[in-house]
C-alpha cells in the first residue's frame, strides 16, 4: 500500500515550510520575551559595547520586535513568490546562460526559491536572539549584553552566511551539479 504525500514530500513546500517554522520560532521568543519584561525601563538599543543606550516600554519594545518579524517574514514571502513566479531578466546567478536556456528554467526556479526561502528562514531564526537577549540583559547592572557574546552571534551568523552563499556560487549552482 502506497504511503499518503504530505506537503513534506513537494520540494516545493520546502521554502514555505522555513519560513513558518522560523516564523514560529520568532513568535515564540517574543512571546516569551513578552511575559518576562518589566511593564517600563527595557532596552530598545544596544551599542557596539552591548550596552543599552536606549529605554521604552514594554509595548514600544514588544511592538517593534514584532514589526521587525513581519517586515523579514514578509521579505521572505516576497522573495520565494519572486523567484517561483517572478522575471529572471535582473537574476544574477552562475552560469546565467546555461541555467536560462534548455528547459533548465523550472529548476532554477525551484532552487532560488528554496535557497532565498531559508537564507530569510535563517534569518527570521537568528533575529529571534533579539527578544531573548533583551531579557537577559535586564539580569545585568548597567543593563547590557557581553560584547563577546554579542559579536560572537552576529560574527558566528555572519559567518555561516558567508560560507553557505561561497558553497551556492561555487557548486549548487555549477552546471556539473546539474546533469
Amino acid at each position: 500500500m502506497a504511503r499518503a504525500r504530505t506537503p513534506w514530500d513537494d520540494p516545493d513546500m520546502l521554502p514555505w515550510i522555513a519560513l513558518a517554522v522560523s516564523g514560529l520560532v520568532y513568535a515564540a521568543a517574543v512571546w516569551w520575551s513578552t511575559l518576562r519584561l518589566p511593564a517600563d525601563g527595557v532596552p530598545r538599543h544596544f551599542d557596539a559595547t552591548g550596552a543599552a543606550d536606549a529605554f521604552g516600554s514594554r509595548s514600544d519594545v514588544v511592538g517593534g520586535f514584532v514589526l521587525i518579524g513581519a517586515v523579514m517574514l514578509g521579505i521572505g514571502v516576497a522573495a520565494v513568490c519572486l523567484a517561483r513566479w517572478g522575471s529572471l531578466r535582473l537574476v544574477n546567478v552562475p552560469h546565467r546562460a546555461y541555467w536560462l536556456q534548455g528547459g533548465r528554467t523550472p529548476r532554477l526556479r525551484r532552487m532560488l526559491a528554496t535557497d532565498l526561502g531559508l537564507l530569510l528562514s535563517a534569518t527570521v531564526a537568528f533575529l529571534a536572539v533579539i527578544p531573548l537577549a533583551t531579557v537577559f540583559a535586564l539580569r545585568s547592572e548597567p543593563a547590557g549584553i557581553p560584547p563577546a557574546l554579542l559579536w560572537g552571534a552576529v560574527g558566528a551568523f555572519a559567518a555561516a552566511v558567508i560560507a553557505w552563499c561561497v558553497w551556492l556560487g561555487r557548486y549548487r549552482y555549477h552546471p556539473a551539479r546539474d546533469r
